[in-house]
């Protein structure tokens, strides 16, 4: 059969979608993908009418889709339905795994959770011509408008036995100058996510584990926990050499590339022997520099000294709150002050480039200001990325939440906002987003971990003349470093 598989979700390095194609071809399908990564509101008529010339002919249509690019799903799945009335319409990803009631208003077939042995088995009993009532891990809407649920499908177990990411590029295509235009290496190479860290350049994402040892609930594992049936591991890891197999091959086909990230939940979870062997394959057969995911509670001297050998470069790890009683009871994160400092002093102490992640604008008093007080105490140099907290579906945060009496909250801070999006006046927060602003530069981040995280300098931007001109300044500033860079 062939499908035609969409990501609406901003990249052409969507790893999802990647595997599923590497999946069903693997199994003797053809399948074409589009990345439409345009903001919803360049998604113009001349994209939509390229995109269903690429239709033609396909048998199944699969849309993957984010939460916050839902708008764009709903655009492309009406179009397509209206042009190709006969094909069956596939909606899938994180939001179609926490939000099925809404999203099967628009598609034909919801999938839940992993998508390989569902989208398989969906293609196969289409192409056999059989019924495709409960295939578990869907939803699916009947003739007459009713809802058919399948069971949960069990995770899959043995990772080795998938397919590396489909990175062929034999057809793909993506959204270019207003148009879809062919994805060849030349377009690839220049829409790979590019980090400026230790100068990383071109970046290639993958991932070497599925599924995360913690259950923060504010984060797409609390949803994808609740789609397993329970009876079977959570965290699954790949073997060594079958990693260093698709990055082998990735390297040798895009000699562009120049740093590796892994975007494994939490990287360090494997074994000192996994980690040392990793590191030493990685360090003959690769060479790139990379970065990982990890959790302060998973800090170890040992693995991270073997992985800086063998090329560790970057590394990305929560904070979320520097408010304990926080970090336990809302977004059950059991991380103390002292498991904090004493990654970041390690981590410091590796001259290992770390960014850490802290959540703004809770509706918690002082949190901001915690946060703060303990960014003041770890050892320079690190960054932050801020991020405005969403209330994604299913989350237990928003149960949380409702049972503190925090309604009114709930209301104004739904998913109307981005989590990217920031534009609090807060002093605190204000101190908070120079962080995130001037590092790397070590002078600048001296200025603002000595000078503006004081009591004194926090007052005087209490005044609204002052803090005013503040955000002026760092608005000059921020527009001085992208054009810098």
């Amino acid at each position: 059969m062939r499908i035609a598989l969409f990501s609406v979700n901003d990249v052409v390095y969507d790893y999802g979608l990647r595997a599923l194609s590497a999946y069903l071809k693997r199994h003797g399908h053809d399948v074409d993908l589009v990345f439409l990564t345009c903001p919803e509101n360049e998604l113009s008529g001349r994209i939509l009418l390229d995109a269903l010339e690429v239709c033609r002919g396909a048998d199944l249509i699969g849309v993957s889709v984010l939460t916050h690019s839902v708008g764009k799903g709903i655009v492309l799945t009406q179009f397509l339905r209206l042009m190709l009335p006969g094909v069956p319409i596939i909606w899938g990803g994180m939001h179609a795994s926490s939000a099925p009631e809404e999203c099967i208003v628009h598609a034909d077939i919801v999938c839940l959770g992993e998508g390989e042995n569902t989208l398989l088995e969906i293609v196969e009993r289409y192409s056999q011509g059989s019924g495709i009532d409960g295939i578990p891990g869907t939803w699916r809407r009947a003739a007459d408008g009713s809802i058919v649920k399948g069971e949960k499908r069990p995770l899959i177990q043995d990772l080795d036995s998938l397919p590396p990411q489909d990175y062929s590029l034999s057809s793909d295509y993506v959204d270019h100058e207003g148009r879809l235009a062919k994805l060849d290496d030349e377009l690839l190479e220049n829409r790979l996510l590019y980090y400026f860290f230790n100068n990383m350049g071109r970046v290639y994402v993958t991932m070497t584990s599925r599924g995360c040892p913690f259950n923060c609930t504010f984060c797409c594992n609390n949803v994808t926990r609740q789609l397993s049936t329970g009876g079977e591991k959570f965290v699954r890891k790949r073997s060594i050499p079958h990693i260093m197999n698709e990055l082998r091959q990735i390297k040798q086909r895009f000699p562009f590339l120049q740093s590796i990230l892994f975007e494994d939940d939490s990287f360090l979870f494997r074994s000192v022997k996994d980690i040392c062997e990793f590191a030493d394959s990685y360090g003959k057969d690769i060479g790139l520099p990379f970065g990982i995911e990890m959790h302060p509670n998973e800090t170890s001297a040992e693995k991270l000294t073997a992985l800086k050998a063998a090329g560790l470069t970057l590394i990305h790890t929560g904070i979320q709150s520097g408010d304990e009683r926080v970090r336990r009871e809302i977004y059950h994160r059991k991380t103390t002050d002292d498991a904090i400092i004493k990654c970041n002093k390690l981590l410091t102490g590796l001259s290992i480039t770390h960014k850490y992640d802290i959540i703004v604008d809770m509706p918690f008093e002082g949190d901001a200001w915690a946060s703060l007080r303990l960014l003041k105490r770890l050892r320079p140099k690190f960054s932050i990325n801020l991020y405005s907290m969403r209330l994604y579906p299913g989350l237990e945060l928003r149960s949380i939440l409702h049972s503190r009496g925090h309604d009114a909250w709930i209301q104004r801070n739904d998913l109307a906002k981005s989590y990217l999006s920031l534009s609090s006046d807060d002093p605190y927060i204000i101190v908070l987003r120079m962080y995130e602003a001037f590092p790397p530069n070590i002078a600048y981040f001296l200025l603002v971990h000595y000078v503006f995280n004081t009591r004194f300098m926090i007052q005087l931007l209490k005044i609204s003349q002052f803090r005013r001109a503040t955000l002026r300044v760092m608005s000059l500033a921020r527009r001085l470093i992208r054009k810098a860079r």
